[in-house]
Formats: C-alpha cells, sequence, structure tokens
C-alpha cells in the first residue's frame, strides 16, 4: 500500500513539474540576456538581415513583432535564405523561427549556417519545419558572427517568419 502512494505522489508531481515546464508558448528575451555575467548575444536592434533567393520584407523577421512577416514569394522557394549579420561574433546553441499566427507557413526542412566572416558558411543543423515554432538547437554551443536560415524543402505553403531568437 505503501508503494503505491508513493508511485502516486511522484507521478503527480512528475506531470506538475512537465506542465510547469512544458507550456505552449514560450517567452524569449529578445536576445537581451547574460550568460554567466558576459553579453553572449548581441541586441536583435543592431542586427542587420539581407535575403537570398525570394524573400520580401526580410526585417520584419527581426522587427520585435510578431505580428509583421518575413514571407518568401511563392511556394516553390527551394533554396530562399535570410542571413543575419549579429554585429559581433556571439555565442549561442539554439536559434529559434516564430511562424505567429501564421503557423501552418514553415518550411518543410531547415538549415542552419554559420560563418564569421559573412562569406563562408558552415551548415551546423537541419532539422524540418514544425508548426508555429521551428526550433534549431546546437548541440555544443558556437560563436559567429552570421547566421543564414535556408530552406532546403518547401512546405505546403509560403514562409513566413515572423521573428527570429537566439539563445
Amino acid at each position: 500500500m505503501l508503494n503505491r502512494k508513493i508511485t502516486t505522489v511522484l507521478t503527480g508531481l512528475v506531470c506538475v513539474v512537465v506542465v510547469a515546464l512544458g507550456g505552449c508558448d514560450p517567452q524569449f528575451d529578445l536576445n537581451r540576456g547574460n550568460i554567466f555575467g558576459t553579453d553572449a548575444i548581441s541586441s536583435q536592434l543592431t542586427w542587420k538581415i539581407q535575403s537570398q533567393h525570394g524573400f520580401k520584407d526580410a526585417k520584419k523577421s527581426i522587427d520585435g513583432n510578431s505580428n509583421s512577416y518575413a514571407i518568401t514569394r511563392g511556394k516553390n522557394y527551394r533554396g530562399a535564405s535570410l542571413t543575419i549579420d549579429l554585429e559581433r561574433q556571439c555565442v549561442f546553441n539554439m536559434v529559434v523561427i516564430i511562424h505567429g499566427a501564421r503557423e501552418f507557413d514553415f518550411a518543410k526542412e531547415v538549415q542552419l549556417s554559420i560563418s564569421s566572416d559573412g562569406k563562408n558558411f558552415k551548415p551546423c543543423y537541419q532539422t524540418f519545419g514544425t508548426r508555429k515554432i521551428t526550433y534549431l538547437p546546437v548541440l555544443t554551443p558556437v560563436t559567429a558572427r552570421y547566421i543564414r536560415l535556408t530552406a532546403i524543402e518547401p512546405g505546403a505553403k509560403p514562409w513566413a517568419i515572423a521573428e527570429i531568437y537566439l539563445q
């Protein structure tokens, strides 16, 4: 009987922790947080962005407004990419793409590439796009000044990006 009570209490505790940590809409700190007392990521307000192969309004993906969007032109956007200049070398281990209210407008497969000079990019993570939020975690923290997000495989709709965050 005691084992059953312990099991029930532990199961309830696990459920509470999962619900508390899970959440549906994570809150990001807009890249203004500190890690170990130093600024690991430059402020999103200083970033510069360029579009290659088919995005319109690229700046809307880093404007701090999740109701504005950078959107690809048309449905065939294989190879479309956004390159962000972080203004200095930054350490991060995750890039988050928020699709906002256009939650079904994501690329089927996305690649994250990094560079120190803006010319020689090295792929460091590739994953399937997901509804609402696409996470690109890098297992080992990386240092880069430039990041590039590329649509490897287009989705069913044009790719809409409301915000891009780094952590």
